[in-house]
């Protein structure tokens, strides 16, 4: 009776096992599954398992954290996020709210398209280059150069109104490109200075003394 006792005891837990385990499915509609499968694996290690078909990410296990997991997966797949980078060399003035598109300006603000958490390069021109761009001071490139300085930029939604700021400088003949970066939050639609010298951050500068500090602001489309 004992023997049949625990038979019955051993086959109960075992369906029960069963019945606890699921299969869900998730099609991604913002971000490209396969970026959101290697993002969310390494939460749930071997506790969950996860398959890929197409844009359809499939999950087996626990039924009640293969349901957290699909939460996650709604979380992370958001459309992309893009912010307009405003440049200008020299603090500007507070109370202006315009931009020259003027090409005869040398110091004129510019700016760039950089999207959410994707890294933007900007190279600055030679004198004679500046001359024959009209004026432009800074061009988005797609690698770093001994011939200019270059400025890679990362951009981080944290909340609606701050950014996670990573940016690293490469200087003209620099013999280390593999600068270590730095990082800090900062507002949306309010200047930041990159050499630090006006918001109290970890300084950069590889101008000559009298020469204007490059100023940065981000703003949302």
């Amino acid at each position: 009776m004992k023997s049949l006792a625990l038979s019955l005891f051993f086959v109960l837990s075992f369906f029960s096992g069963l019945a606890a385990a699921a299969t869900e499915s998730y099609t991604s509609s913002h971000r490209e599954a396969s970026r959101l499968l290697a993002a969310i694996q390494p939460l749930y290690g071997n506790e969950l398992s996860f398959s890929l078909v197409d844009n359809k990410i499939f999950i087996r296990g626990d039924a009640d954290m293969a349901a957290e997991a699909i939460s996650v997966l709604q979380e992370m797949d958001q459309p992309e996020r893009y912010f307009r980078l405003r440049l200008s060399q020299g603090k500007p003035n507070p109370n202006s709210k315009t931009y020259s598109t003027s090409k005869s300006s040398i110091n004129q603000n510019q700016s760039f398209a950089l999207t959410d958490n994707k890294p933007l390069l900007i190279s600055k021109r030679s004198e004679s280059e500046r001359l024959k761009a009209g004026g432009l001071l800074w061009y988005q490139t797609e690698t770093v150069t001994d011939q200019a300085e270059t400025i890679e930029i990362k951009a981080r939604a944290l909340t609606a109104t701050q950014i996670e700021l990573t940016y690293r400088v490469s200087s003209v003949n620099q013999s280390d490109k593999q600068l270590q970066a730095s990082t800090v939050v900062v507002p949306l639609d309010e200047w930041y200075a990159l050499s630090g010298e006006d918001n109290n951050a970890n300084r950069w500068s590889t101008k000559k003394k009298g020469s204007n500090h490059l100023f940065i602001k981000l703003e949302t489309y």
